[in-house]
């Protein structure tokens, strides 16, 4: 059986860790990347069913800057993505 996998970006790592625990409690196999810069290397090599980040992401590529890189590269071809965040306002 394949289990699904998961990469949750999200620069806060308790918020993440509560979301990946409840993940691989369901089954999924879950990577994690604390800024844009790391997901951008996840993606580059590995293999990712579904991208759970948070929209206002901090760091050196911030989300909106992820998620341009993504579409430039067409890295979400074929996959899904979830975007979240707990500000009232991206």
């Amino acid at each position: 059986m394949r289990h699904e996998r998961i990469l949750i970006i999200d620069s806060e790592a308790r918020s993440a860790e509560v979301l990946k625990t409840r993940l691989e409690a369901a089954g999924f196999l879950v990577q994690y990347a604390r800024d844009g810069a790391r997901a951008i290397e996840i993606m580059n090599d590995d293999w990712i069913d579904l991208i759970v980040m948070d929209g206002s992401l901090k760091g050196t590529v911030n989300g909106t800057e992820l998620l341009r890189s993504f579409k430039k590269k067409n890295t979400l071809y074929n996959k899904q993505l979830g975007v979240y965040s707990g500000k009232t306002s991206l």
